[in-house]
């Protein structure tokens, strides 16, 4: 064997390889976007749970009760907790729907009440991170998506 066949093999080899992401770069990009989407989830759970000084400023900004950020801050400790642990399959689901609509709740609000752009979308860019990290968990587990 030549060393042009050699070249030739490991580049359609290679190419072949960049191509398709590997299960591995799934995983990668898996765990990437689920923990930075758990942080935002967790920390915001907690500030929500400990009815922080910004967190009731927020809501009455918003036009919503205080008592809503209690309940917000239960689901999005619980959402972390389903969405870091190797199993609860069924609630990972409802983890991710819960997680979605109250980002797309965040963004819908601040919109809704003229906040600048970037309060808009924060929680436009989490929902996207929650998204790939749902694809890639599909497809690490082989599933497909479907209603």
């Amino acid at each position: 064997m030549t060393f042009g066949k050699v070249l030739n093999f490991a580049k359609g080899f290679l190419s072949d390889k960049l191509a398709t992401p590997t299960i591995h770069l799934m995983k990668i990009t898996y765990w990437i976007t689920t923990v930075l989407v758990c942080l935002a989830l967790g920390f915001g759970g907690f500030q929500d749970l400990t009815h922080s000084k910004d967190v009731m400023e927020g809501m009455s900004h918003l036009g919503y009760p205080p008592y809503l950020a209690t309940i917000l801050g239960v689901f999005k400790l619980l959402g972390t907790v389903v969405l870091l642990a190797p199993f609860f399959k069924r609630a990972k689901e409802w983890a991710y729907a819960g997680a979605a609509i109250d980002f797309i709740g965040a963004a819908a609000s601040h919109a809704s009440v003229g906040d600048p752009a970037q309060y808009v979308a924060t929680p436009l860019v989490l929902l996207v991170l929650l998204c790939v990290s749902y694809y890639t968990r599909l497809k690490i587990n082989g599933e497909s998506f479907s209603l």
